[in-house]
């Protein structure tokens, strides 16, 4: 089998898109936003509780 011929033929397929076939800057850097929003509440939560644990007994 030659090399990338399995993406030659889903190239060629119209309206087919493959995720990860083509990289696109912008779109990184949301998803990457929204990784990054979805950890802030837990991350920040653990943070408070940790340094408030004291104030807690």
């Amino acid at each position: 089998m030659e090399k990338g011929a399995v993406l030659d033929a889903l190239n060629g397929t119209p309206d087919f898109y493959m995720m990860g076939a083509t990289r696109n800057r912008t779109l990184d850097l949301i998803g990457l936003s929204i990784l990054a929003g979805g950890l802030v509440m837990p991350v920040g939560h653990g943070a408070l509780r940790f340094l408030t644990r004291k104030n807690r007994r």
